[in-house]
């Protein structure tokens, strides 16, 4: 491994400009996004069989794109069917433009400057003022979240009569249909419902025993609006004059959930159209639009998490999307109503393979009902997810854990340890929430100890423990505390800009003990900084040499308070940067990649605790570029006094290590703030014996690497940055030692 690490103590503004305040999408970058979904939105007008509809304006505002129509909107009919699938094309198209941006959005739809809403039948106005036949209330003493509620589930599709012929409404993909899958989930989430106490409602037969309905297929085949009028509901629900059998069964599943009183409506449907992952629709102005957010984010949230911890860590997430008056599913309920879709049926993988996974569709289930029940009794009342990646560190004296949270509702962690031999496990501590350590004092000295962690809160413990961590503890002998200097090497950095699945590599050693460290990959972010080519979905790993130890993908919301006490600028909420936190000694290294090419500020954050070590040495490979995209990295010297380094760029010396490409003549300059320092471009062959000080590998008599020795004053930020010869480029690794 080549040791070292990254740049910037707190806001680095050399790097990134300055911070800014406010409004998390400055101008300039909303402008952009506006041009680009309006660039999309006209595409797919393009291929419209009415080419006559034009769009004359798309506006971004904070998180809400309005697209303002022609006139020619109207023919298609506001509420129609056709209407609905229009809108759903053209939001599509802008939606695939704004959620690498934005973590919420809505679409609004005006007609020649007159919002939606206004331009819908008189009767759809009216629903949307009338209120809950049965409004929700907090549940009775005792009782869980879900006993007192009623809940309505719709999967979507199923056979209709069009006209003359019983018909699907989705075609087949890789052997399945969206009806029948829609059905299957939906009869999981009524499992999950049903066992935590509440009244389910579905909209479809979800009985596959119940025999042939009308259509001459199984009942359970049929679409709702068949099952509907089977169960007795009112005519006016399922067979309004007018519409089709198929409009019909759209509108009869919000208005049969109106009727029965049910608190809140979540339809499930599956997505095409050639994209990927999981999004949830509601409407912002169906009189419920504040409630159908809120139960949206419950549940899309909970899918997507749990997706990624237990299915696949790399989930596309498509964000939670408000409109105003496009679906009838959702705008016709005079209740909280959302729609997931959950995957793309025309997507092989991963999406349709995951369609075709049982245990794909249990989990989507089981999320589903714990988004419904935070929704009703708040994020403490669903237990929260079990923590991950447990390791244990045998110091002289006790066990140091360190494992990964990966819930952002627990009340704390429960610490259990079992010695070899014992048949159960005893509780040797607690940990508060968002603490992600802990240092068992009195270990089972000569014996083989395993250890787990469990999340808990007020709903009780995480249903899964972490990893166990099994380890010796001896009789420790007497060790003396090292001093601590006076000055030390702490916040490190790196910026830099990575093609698409290009990887940085960065690493640092941690020395005379553990390290409490944060590690975050900035990519979403960014663009409050101003920075336009920020990478959209940044993702962390790391290895401790081959081993891989733990990876983030989404940081998690629990971090944030950390992060603040450190003076790190914030991430933005449910952002796709990515963070981890761990305990670490000796040489680590981290890798950052991303699905598509941006620049990448990756940050390591000394939490000054945790154990007597220290960063030692840090260092960062990537392909030098020119410009902006030269290999920029940064560190932050804690303490007093000064700090004696050693900081290296080297490029010709690599392909003593197999690596091609290298940067044939790299030159090294250090700044302090603004102010250029020192700098070097071939290094002096007086610092070899410096280089075996720390070993450091030895570069080759007469190369071009480059390299200094400083003496620097504590208390401030240095950045390295590191630039080939001319515009040359290539690779190039940058390294900073302390020295004694």
């Amino acid at each position: 491994m080549v040791p070292g690490v990254f740049l910037l103590r707190r806001v680095a503004c050399c790097l990134l400009l300055a911070v800014a305040h406010g409004n998390p999408l400055p101008p300039a970058t909303s402008g952009a996004l506006s041009a680009n979904a309006a660039t999309a939105v006209a595409t797919v007008l393009a291929t419209e069989p009415a080419p006559a509809i034009r769009l004359n304006s798309a506006t971004l505002e904070g998180e809400r794109l309005t697209l303002d129509f022609s006139r020619e909107l109207l023919a298609l009919g506001p509420g129609s069917l056709a209407f609905e699938q229009f809108s759903r094309r053209v939001h599509r198209a802008a939606a695939e433009v704004l959620q690498e941006a934005l973590a919420h959005f809505e679409i609004h739809t005006q007609i020649d400057g007159v919002p939606l809403p206004e331009w819908l039948p008189p009767t759809e106005s009216a629903a949307r003022s009338r209120p809950l036949l049965a409004p929700p209330g907090s549940a009775a003493p005792g009782t869980s979240a879900l006993t007192s509620r009623r809940v309505a589930v719709s999967p979507g599709h199923g056979y209709y009569l069009n006209g003359t012929n019983w018909v699907l409404q989705r075609g087949y993909w890789q052997g399945i249909v969206e009806d029948f899958v829609n059905h299957d989930m939906i009869t999981l989430v009524r499992d999950e419902l049903a066992g935590a106490g509440a009244t389910v409602i579905p909209t479809r037969n979800l009985d596959r025993t119940a025999g042939t309905g009308e259509s001459g297929f199984p009942k359970w085949q049929e679409a709702a609006r068949y099952h509907v009028k089977a169960v007795g509901a009112d005519t006016s629900v399922w067979n309004e004059s007018g519409y089709t059998h198929l409009e019909q069964d759209i509108r009869c599943r919000p208005r049969y959930a109106n009727s029965v009183g049910a608190d809140v409506l979540v339809s499930l449907h599956n997505n095409g159209g050639g994209g990927t992952g999981t999004e949830t629709l509601y409407d912002t102005n169906n009189g419920f639009g504040t409630e159908s957010r809120r139960l949206a984010d419950a549940v899309h949230n909970r899918v997507i998490a749990t997706l990624r911890r237990e299915y696949n860590p790399a989930w596309p997430d498509r964000r939670v999307q408000g409109f105003n008056g496009s679906y009838g599913e959702n705008r016709l309920a005079t209740r909280p109503s959302i729609l997931i879709e959950v995957a793309f049926m025309d997507r092989p993988t991963p999406d349709n393979a995951a369609l075709q996974d049982e245990a794909f569709k249990r989990l989507v289930a089981r999320a589903i009902r714990e988004g419904v029940q935070e929704y009703f009794d708040g994020p403490a009342g669903v237990p929260p997810y079990g923590p991950a990646s447990l390791i244990a560190t045998l110091t002289p004296t006790a066990v140091s854990l360190a494992w990964l949270d990966q819930s952002a509702n627990e009340t704390g962690f429960r610490i259990e340890r079992r010695a070899e031999g014992a048949t159960t496990w005893e509780v040797v501590g607690t940990a508060a929430a968002n603490v992600t350590a802990y240092v068992d004092t009195a270990p089972v000295a000569g014996r083989s100890s395993a250890y787990r962690v469990a999340a808990f809160n007020a709903a009780g413990p995480s249903a899964l423990y972490s990893n166990e961590a099994t380890l010796v503890a001896s009789p420790a002998p007497p060790v003396t505390t090292p001093a601590v200097p006076a000055a030390w090497l702490s916040n490190v950095s790196l910026r830099t800009t990575l093609g698409s699945a290009q990887a940085v590599t960065v690493g640092f050693v941690v020395a005379g003990g553990s390290r409490e460290i944060l590690v975050r990959a900035g990519g979403p972010t960014l663009t409050q900084f101003g920075l336009v080519t920020a990478m959209a979905d940044p993702r962390l790993e790391l290895f401790r040499g081959a081993a891989r130890v733990t990876d983030n993908n989404d940081w998690p919301a629990a971090l944030a308070p950390t992060m603040a006490a450190l003076g790190a600028f914030p991430f933005s909420p449910n952002s796709r940067d990515a963070a981890l936190f761990r305990s670490l000694d000796g040489a680590h290294t981290v890798q950052a990649t991303g699905t598509t090419a941006g620049t990448i500020l990756v940050e390591a954050y000394d939490l000054g605790g945790g154990g007597s070590g220290r960063l030692v040495n840090l260092s960062a490979r990537q392909r030098v570029g020119t410009g902006a995209d030269i290999l920029i990295a940064g560190f932050y010297i804690a303490g007093t006094g000064e700090k004696r380094v050693l900081i290296r760029a080297v490029g010709p010396a690599l392909a003593s290590f197999g690596v091609t490409g290298v940067l044939a003549d790299p030159r090294l300059e250090v700044f302090d703030g603004t102010r250029s320092i020192a700098a070097n471009d071939n290094w002096d062959s007086s610092l070899a014996s410096t280089f075996g000080s720390v070993a450091a590998f030895a570069l080759p008599a007469g190369s071009r690497d480059a390299a200094l020795v400083l003496n620097l004053a504590a208390g401030r930020s240095y950045t390295a940055q590191v630039a080939g010869a001319g515009t040359s480029t290539g690779e190039a690794l940058v390294e900073v030692y302390e020295l004694p």
